[in-house]
Order: C-alpha cells, then sequence, then structure tokens
C-alpha cells in the first residue's frame, strides 16, 4: 500500500530537494509556469526585470478583467422593483418609486465584497488545489497583507484627502460596528485554530465554521440593518425612502431631464459645440445617481488601464458653465422646496436651530417617517434641544409613537435627524395630526436660539386616495406658427372613482385674471387627459403663458408640477433645440450614462480605443496606460455583456477569468520573489497586496472627496476585510480539509510567518478602529472618522501608515527568523 504523504513531509521534502540542487536559485513549479534552476547573476536579474514588469503588467490585466465582473455585480444588486411611497419636501407627495431588490447591506458583503476582493481570495484557492491541497504561504500572507493595506494606508489617505475643516463621518455606524467586530474577531479565529485549539492543523470542524462564519455575518449585519433588536409589536418592515435622485432616472423622466439642461445651456451659451453640451448632459445625469463602493472602484480601474471613465471631467470652460447653469439652478430648486427655512439673520456668535418644514404629510402605512432638525449660525459649540410629541386628533400609542428625548449637537454637526413610528391600524379614520416640539435645555440658553420653525405639524393621511394631479412636465416649448396647444394631466398613485381638476391660464404679465379656465373629469381607473387649446380661438398672442391646476375634488390632491409653461418660440430656435435633443438621446449617450455595456460591439469599441472612444476628453496618461493594457481589454471583450442573464452570464466567465489570471499572478509573484530574495510570505504582504489594493486606494479616495458620508470610502473596508478570511481562507480550507478527510491523514499546516503576521495585524487593527471610534466622538478630532481640521488629521494620517510600516517589518523580520515568532 502507497503511503500517503503528510503536508509536511511534502514541504519537507521538497526544502530538501531544492538544497541537492546546484543551481544559484531554485524556482518552484507553478500553475502554468514550470520550475526553473538559474545558474548564473546575470540571467537571474534578466529574469528579475522581466518577471517583475510582467507582475505588473499582469495587474492591471487582472484589474481590467474585475472591472467587467464588477459591473456584472453593479448590474446583479441594481435590480429594482416598485412600490408607492412618499416624496417630495415634508414628504407630501405619493409616487411610485424604484427601490432596490438587493439589501445595500447584504449587496456590500456579499457580491460586492467579492468583487473589490475575488482577485486575493481566488489566490487562495488556487494556490492551496494545485499545492496538492496544501497551505501555502503566498494566498493566506496576502489576504493578511491587502487587509493591513486596506485598513490602515487607504484609511490614512481618505483622512487627509478631505480639505479641512470639512468631515466625513460613517452613515450606517451600526452596521460598522458588526463588521469591525468580526474584521478582528475573524484573524482572532485564525491565530486561534493554527496555533492553540489544534496546533499547525486544521481540523474539518474548524474549517467549516471559519466558512460558516460569512454567513452568520452577513445576516447579523442584515438585522442591525433592519433595527431587528429594537422593534416594537407595531412597527412593519419598511424601506428607506427614496428620492428619484439616489436611484437614478427612469427613461422618462430622463428624457424630460436631458431636455430642460439643454434648453439652459443654450440660453447660457448658444454656440457650445456639441460634445461640450453632451459632456455637461452626461456629468448632470450621474451626479444625480445613488453611487456604490463598485461604482468607485471600476472608476479607478477605468482610470489606471486609460479606458472609459465614468466620472466625466469637464475642462475649465465648459465647467463654468456646468456650475452656473446645473448647480445654480439646483440650489434655486433647494431654495424653493426650502421655503419654510428662514433664520432670523442672527449673530454667528449663537448657533439657530429649527425644523427643516413645518408640515408633514405621512400615509398612514408608510412605517417610519424622518424629521430633520438643521442648524446654521455658530457651528463650533456644542449643546443640546429636548425634542418631543404631544397630541392633536392622533394619539400617543393609537397612531404613533411617542418621541420625547435629549438631542445632541456637536462641533461641525449642521443638522440632525429624528424618526417617529406611524401606526397602522389597518381601519379608515380621517386625516389626523400631531404636533413635534424642541426646546433649548436651560444651561444652553445663552448659545442657542430657535429660528421660526421650533413646532412642526404632522399630518397622518389616510391610504386609501384616488390619486394626484400634475401636468406631466413643467415646460412645453411651441413653435410660433402652432394653433394648437396639447397639455398633458396626468392621475398619479391610484385612480379610484370619477374625480376632476380645475384649470387655469395666464398670462406670465399677469398671473392674477385668468384668460380661461375649465374642468377636466377623469372617470374610474383612467389616467391621462390631455387639455387641448386652440391658440387663435384664445387670442393668445404672447411668448409665454402659464397654465394652473386649481383645485381638485375631495380625497384627491395637485402633485409637484402644478402649473406649466408654455413657450412660444420661433420655429428656427426651436428647430436647433429639438435637433439637438435628438443628438443627444441617441445610442452614445446612453451608453455613457451606464457603467457596463451593452453589446459586443461596444465593448470591442471601448478595447480598441483610448477613453472609450472620446478622444477629446483623453490625456496623454490615458493613451499611455492604454497602450500597456490594449492586449488585455481585446481579451476580455470577449465576455458576454451584462445585459445578458441579468448579468450572471458576465458575472460567471469574467470570475473564471479573474481566477486564470490570478493563477499566473500567484505563479509570477513567487518566482519573482525568488530571484531578488523575498520569501513568499514577503512578497505576498507587500508586492501582491500593494497590486490587488491599489484600485481599491484610488476608489476609496475619490469617494471619499464626493461623498457626503464616508460609507463608500472606509466603512465597507472592515467587511471586506472579514469576507477575506471567512471565504478566501475558510472555503479553500474546507476543501482541503474534506480531502485529507477522505485520504484518513490530518491537514496539517507550517504555521511559519502566518501566525505572527495575524496577530501583529490584528493588534494594529484594534488601534485603528479604537482610533476611529475616538476621532468620531471627540470634539477636538472633528466627530468624524475622516477629515477635520489640521494638524490632527495629518497626525492621525501618519500614525496609522506607521502602524502598516511596522506590520511589514515585524512580519518579515521574523519570516527571516531575525525576531521569534509569536
Amino acid at each position: 500500500m502507497e503511503k500517503i504523504l503528510t503536508c509536511k513531509q511534502m514541504s519537507e521534502l521538497a526544502r530538501n530537494s531544492a538544497k541537492n540542487e546546484l543551481g544559484l536559485v531554485t524556482l518552484s513549479s507553478g500553475v502554468f509556469i514550470p520550475a526553473m534552476y538559474i545558474y548564473s547573476m546575470t540571467t537571474r536579474i534578466l529574469l528579475s526585470i522581466l518577471y517583475g514588469l510582467l507582475l505588473l503588467w499582469c495587474f492591471l490585466g487582472v484589474a481590467i478583467v474585475a472591472d467587467m465582473f464588477m459591473c456584472a455585480i453593479e448590474r446583479i444588486t441594481s435590480k429594482t422593483k416598485s412600490v408607492k411611497t412618499l416624496t417630495g419636501q415634508g414628504k407630501t407627495q405619493v409616487r411610485m418609486v424604484e427601490i432596490p431588490v438587493w439589501n445595500d447591506t447584504v449587496a456590500n458583503l456579499t457580491l460586492m465584497a467579492l468583487g473589490s476582493s475575488a482577485p486575493e481570495i481566488l489566490l487562495s484557492i488556487i494556490e492551496i488545489v494545485s499545492n496538492n491541497f496544501c497551505v501555502g504561504s503566498l494566498g493566506p500572507s496576502t489576504i493578511v497583507g491587502s487587509a493591513a493595506f486596506n485598513l490602515m494606508v487607504i484609511t490614512a489617505i481618505c483622512i487627509i484627502s478631505i480639505p479641512s475643516p470639512q468631515i466625513r463621518r460613517i452613515k450606517a455606524i451600526k452596521v460598522f460596528c458588526i463588521t469591525a467586530f468580526f474584521s478582528v474577531f475573524a484573524y482572532i479565529w485564525v491565530a486561534l485554530i493554527i496555533s492553540y485549539i489544534s496546533p499547525e492543523e486544521i481540523t474539518l470542524w474548524e474549517a467549516i465554521i471559519t466558512l460558516l462564519l460569512f454567513p452568520l455575518l452577513v445576516i447579523l449585519a442584515y438585522l442591525t440593518d433592519k433595527n431587528f433588536m429594537i422593534k416594537t409589536k407595531h412597527e412593519e418592515p419598511t424601506f428607506q425612502l427614496t428620492d428619484k435622485h439616489l436611484l437614478g432616472l427612469n427613461e422618462e423622466d430622463r428624457d424630460d431631464a436631458i431636455s430642460n439642461i439643454i434648453k439652459e445651456i443654450i440660453k447660457e451659451n448658444p454656440d457650445m459645440p456639441e460634445h461640450d453640451v453632451k459632456n455637461i448632459v452626461i456629468k448632470s445625469l450621474k451626479d444625480q445617481k445613488k453611487k456604490s463602493r463598485l461604482w468607485y472602484r471600476i472608476n479607478s480601474t477605468r482610470m489606471l488601464g486609460g479606458g472609459r471613465k465614468i466620472i466625466t471631467v469637464l475642462n475649465d470652460d465648459v465647467e463654468r458653465v456646468y456650475q452656473k447653469v446645473i448647480l445654480h439652478n439646483n440650489m434655486d430648486d433647494k431654495a424653493v422646496a426650502q421655503s419654510d427655512v428662514k433664520f432670523s439673520g442672527k449673530s454667528d456668535k449663537k448657533s439657530v436651530v429649527q425644523f427643516y418644514s413645518s408640515h408633514i404629510d405621512a400615509l398612514e402605512n408608510i412605517g417610519q417617517i424622518d424629521i430633520k432638525i438643521i442648524r446654521q449660525g455658530n457651528l463650533k459649540n456644542s449643546f443640546q434641544l429636548h425634542v418631543f410629541t404631544t397630541d392633536g386628533e392622533a394619539k400617543v400609542n393609537e397612531d404613533y409613537e411617542l418621541v420625547d428625548k435629549i438631542v445632541e449637537f456637536g462641533p461641525g454637526e449642521a443638522e440632525k435627524t429624528i424618526f417617529v413610528n406611524i401606526i397602522d391600524d389597518n381601519e379608515y379614520e380621517p386625516d389626523e395630526h400631531f404636533y413635534m416640539e424642541m426646546e433649548v435645555l436651560e444651561e444652553y440658553h445663552n448659545q442657542v436660539t430657535l429660528g421660526s420653525i421650533s413646532k412642526i405639524n404632522i399630518v397622518i393621511l389616510n391610504d386609501d386616495e384616488p390619486g394626484t394631479f400634475e401636468f406631466s412636465q413643467p415646460c412645453y416649448l411651441e413653435k410660433e406658427s402652432s394653433d394648437d396647444i396639447s397639455i398633458a394631466v396626468i392621475r398619479r398613485n391610484g385612480a379610484d372613482g370619477n374625480a376632476w381638476v380645475e384649470w387655469a391660464i395666464y398670462n406670465m404679465s399677469d398671473n392674477e385674471t385668468p384668460l380661461s379656465n375649465g374642468k377636466l373629469l377623469f372617470v374610474h381607473s383612467e389616467k391621462i387627459k390631455t387639455l387641448k387649446i386652440n391658440k387663435k380661438e384664445m387670442a393668445l398672442k404672447d411668448s409665454n403663458y402659464i397654465f394652473k391646476l386649481l383645485t381638485v375634488n375631495e380625497g384627491s390632491f395637485i402633485g409637484e408640477i402644478k402649473f406649466t409653461i408654455v413657450n412660444f418660440m420661433e420655429d428656427k430656435y426651436l428647430e436647433n433645440i429639438s435637433s439637438r435633443m435628438a443628438n443627444l438621446k441617441d445610442k452614445d449617450l446612453l451608453e455613457a450614462l451606464e457603467i457596463s455595456t451593452t453589446s459586443y460591439s461596444a465593448q470591442f469599441r471601448n478595447a480598441l480605443n483610448v477613453n472609450g472612444g472620446e478622444i477629446e476628453d483623453a490625456t496623454n496618461i490615458d493613451y499611455v496606460m492604454h497602450f500597456l493594457t490594449i492586449i488585455w481589454k481585446v481579451i476580455f471583450a470577449i465576455i458576454p455583456p451584462t445585459q445578458y442573464a441579468g448579468g450572471w452570464l458576465s458575472f460567471c466567465i469574467s470570475l473564471t477569468m479573474i481566477g486564470l489570471l490570478t493563477a499566473l499572478i500567484g505563479d509570477l509573484a513567487s518566482h519573482f520573489g525568488s530571484l531578488i530574495g523575498l520569501k513568499d510570505s514577503v512578497t505576498a504582504i507587500t508586492f501582491v497586496a500593494l497590486g490587488t489594493s491599489l484600485p481599491d486606494l484610488f476608489a476609496s479616495k475619490t469617494a471619499a472627496i464626493t461623498e457626503e458620508n464616508a460609507d463608500n470610502s472606509i466603512g465597507n473596508v472592515t467587511g471586506s476585510n472579514s469576507v477575506n478570511v471567512f471565504l478566501g481562507l475558510g472555503l479553500p480550507w474546507t476543501i482541503a480539509a474534506i480531502y485529507w478527510a477522505i485520504k484518513g491523514v490530518a491537514f496539517d499546516v507550517d504555521v511559519g510567518t502566518l501566525n505572527t503576521s495575524v496577530i501583529i495585524y490584528t493588534c494594529m487593527a484594534i488601534m485603528c478602529i479604537v482610533l476611529l471610534f475616538v476621532r468620531r466622538y471627540v470634539g477636538l478630532f472633528g466627530r468624524a472618522e475622516l477629515g477635520g481640521t489640521s494638524p490632527w488629521k495629518y497626525i492621525f494620517a501618519a500614525f496609522f501608515v506607521l502602524l502598516w510600516i511596522i506590520y511589514i517589518l515585524v512580519s518579515s523580520l521574523q519570516a527571516y527568523e531575525y525576531i521569534a515568532g509569536l
């Protein structure tokens, strides 16, 4: 009977075999590259250079294919469904909105974590399978080294990237606490099982538990995100209310938005080139979309490869038009929407606080509403408010749950959100109201004054409504030669029973006296009516008129677009606008608004052209990087577009490609390390960890600068580090443990430097996480994880980088036995 060698015996045999060779350097056999024996120093130097360049080139290649892999994940996790909810200022309008099918927390910890960490995880799996199901040095050390770089270096860069004195706080702090705990516990668990529970051996149950900690993490994070542990008997599962800009625009809204943007641009600069107009439209629409961490990861990858970027960069002249036309209009819209918010103009020595709006309407089945308290004036002090609810027609514990709490504002905090739970009793009752009030605690009267809205009226609406009426769009452009005008009035969010809405036409110079009026009748289930006006019959000779919706039948509502303006323009001018609108609604624009491609032709076009074909916006660096990566781009263009099978086909094939390329990277990294005198464990925590993490660095920095919170920049780092252990070690260890259990032999491991690396990283990680919480809760540091004032943010960043350097040095010194292992 043939004797079965254990992992330790095979490792010892390989070391003895290498010692017997006469070569200067022995390169072990890999998945793709065979064993080599180097006898000449010249050959060693030349191969070192060649392998180093090939390794860098393969890092670019894995970034390119990871881009397509993450596009598939983005397609999968961006799937939405339509639900009825409240939108608009004060949550007063009932609309059908699109909400994600995937919970953000679950998506971040599963597919999105896999998207950013796929090379490290696959390297660990491939190494153990190709190494006769024995644990190697490259895969596990890469996972630990990547975790150290992500937590310490990326966090440091993000801290100093925020302009002083701006700050970024983690919004989903409860989920962050869960992932932070698991990111430390995961590595403590690894140290326990390889050195203490079953020294130098991994049992089947240890491997399975390591793998099962992954779904446990996802479940606990999801329950925390949903406030599972603090639900009351009156609460029902709710979804997060979102406005249109959070989820992106549907086709109808997008076309309207494009039209309005073009009109504003032409008014400001009629002779602007088509290309610049298109870029402004693309940038404006992209800025309205909710962005995940993968969105920033994909953009950073394309920057490295000279590909089509998803963050549109404008030149100085076009940027000025964008700032004036788009951002100025957005600020005007916000000013109109926030017309209730008026401050007394008191000195900045005091803080001025008040509610965001004086009135909020909420459907009875809404579950939970959020009420914002805003602060102006002095933003440097700290104070407390007493916020409480009082009954009106609505009664506490019958119609809503009591709020009676102390709200604390810290330095730099300009806004707080209070949540009120609404009780749905499933019985018809008329609209009822209650109040929320605020008062300043006595000891803070010399620091804080209340604004004009210190009391808010909250109305609970019956959830069986006949509909909301509004115009289909806020503006119409008509030719001067047109005789008839057709204005669409739509009925949203229900069409129960017969209903009517009164309308009137006014001259823009006199909106008090109607030129004409009437009533539109809607029968049961009718959702659209067209208001037809004959221009000649009504003697409409001016260039601008305003149509208004005045009143509706009892129980109905008038929506956000309660008036529309009709502009009569010269035929030639209008044709110019129409032509530009038609040009900008073409296939190229729609593709530019998507992060992924929808056809093979588009994929190969992007692969063969610098900056995806947008040559006008390409930089010199883009040309260089495109030249270096064009072979990879063409190879990976054969991956099916994400529109096939909901993105799953692209997901599977691109994951396979990443696996193959990762295996090649493992071979090159091992040989390169041997040629320059580095052990695999040291190569893994330096070159390989940095090579796989650089796209994450650029992505996190961009997210930190552009996002309002720190969730997409550092909030997901701890979750990703946890997933790396549970999948990157748990899965291959489970496979190997099953293999050796079938053989009837123990799955032993050569602990080597892994235990020291894990313990050192764990200590550094605990220090980093504790310091992040210190920054969050101490006013001196800005009460935020990122940003703050100088010099504190630079001190923290330098200390985090120092921790990473200490980790690298200690792990390397132990690998070469200059210091004893832990």
